[in-house]
């Protein structure tokens, strides 16, 4: 595999995901540490499909998803500073390997802040149901979150085939 290394500018909309994916991760734990004294021994850390909770357990576990977020940030941007060593549907050649570099590098940054915007929520709804501001999350947010999580890298697939053979549009 000796594909070419470029070195690609990032795109609005890269600076854009970008952008949500910090402010997620900074409001997440700032919301849980501004929140934590006033926490119970008690907060939720599991959910039912419903967004009911299913288990309980001490406030120290919710720094857990502080630490696999910020993880899932950094190992993230690492994988996306290396697009030449991705795994591609297609074909890169000489033609497309531009395109396909910044697809793939740019359903990265996305899935960077649908992942921080996951955990925020997370974070979040366990602090308000742990208030008593909440009985449940809501679903449908989590259920969005997760089907952005997925349509995502499904859209990229389908747009690299599209740049196979380097068609535009």
């Amino acid at each position: 595999m000796n594909r070419p290394k470029i070195n690609l500018p990032y795109t609005i909309t890269d600076y854009l995901a970008e952008a949500v994916a910090i402010v997620a991760l900074i409001i997440g734990p700032l919301y849980l540490f501004w929140h934590f004294g006033t926490l119970d021994s008690e907060v939720p850390l599991r959910y039912d499909s419903a967004g009911n909770v299913t288990s309980t357990g001490s406030p120290l576990a919710m720094f857990l998803l502080v630490g696999v977020s910020v993880f899932t940030y950094a190992l993230l941007t690492i994988i996306s500073k290396y697009p030449h060593v991705h795994n591609y549907p297609v074909e890169v050649t000489p033609e497309n390997v531009e395109k396909l570099y910044k697809l793939s590098r740019t359903m990265l940054v996305w899935l960077k802040a649908i992942c921080a915007a996951l955990f925020t929520y997370i974070i979040y709804g366990s602090v308000e149901i742990a208030m008593g501001n909440a009985t449940s999350m809501n679903s449908s947010i989590m259920y969005l979150l997760v089907a952005a999580s997925l349509i995502v890298p499904i859209a990229t697939v389908f747009s690299m085939f599209r740049y196979r053979n380097n068609i535009s549009n």
